[in-house]
């Protein structure tokens, strides 16, 4: 799941917790090790003024906080991308600020190395943070956004700019939504719990 998740009308962090649990717990009774990473907040990511902020911030915390429990449900390899510093340099992310370019895929790339090292995983050099190829150019992305990224925003503009206007407005008529789930929620029930394999 990625922010696309976060800025839709049918949102529910619980679901999504319970899909990417699904998912996790059949990977690990598989015997993998499963890397996890808390996503980074796409208002802060796409500057946008506080009161369109604020509903992304609070959906956007709601799925980091299921995607911890579901990392120490499974015991999965867990990233702050959210709370790294690095995430939010513009150099490391496509014009549209919805997809790391080359140097943001390196640094994915780089903490995951990162995390595998410290939990005493084998691996070979590290990766490195330097692009092997060309960034685009300013005319490069400029076209890009006029035919791609302007396709996207019209397709989306029947549904997530009204959305997002709804949720800016309703927010500051009746104050914030809390997304956040209860900790006792179930992530799955026993009955879609999978057999652990041994490590």
């Amino acid at each position: 799941m990625g922010i696309n998740d976060t800025l839709r009308a049918g949102f529910s962090p619980v679901r999504t917790g319970q899909a990417v649990a699904r998912t996790v717990a059949a990977l690990r009774a598989s015997g993998a090790t499963v890397l996890t990473m808390r996503l980074p907040d796409p208002a802060r990511m796409f500057g946008l003024p506080d009161g369109l902020a604020r509903p992304l911030t609070g959906r956007m915390l709601a799925v980091n906080a299921e995607l911890d429990r579901v990392a120490a449900r499974y015991g999965t390899l867990h990233w702050n991308a959210a709370g790294d510093p690095a995430t939010y340099d513009r150099l490391n992310w496509s014009v549209d600020r919805l997809h790391p370019n080359e140097r943001g895929h390196r640094l994915v790339a780089r903490r995951f190395w990162d995390v595998l090292d410290a939990a005493g995983v084998p691996l070979g050099p590290a990766p490195s943070l330097v692009p092997t190829s060309p960034p685009p150019t300013r005319r490069e992305e400029a076209q890009w956004m006029a035919t791609k990224g302007t396709l996207w925003f019209l397709r989306r503009s029947v549904d997530l700019i009204p959305y997002m206007l709804y949720m800016a407005a309703r927010e500051s008529l009746v104050g914030p939504r809390e997304w956040l789930p209860s900790p006792d929620t179930p992530l799955l029930a026993a009955a879609e719990e999978p057999e652990p394999v041994p490590e």
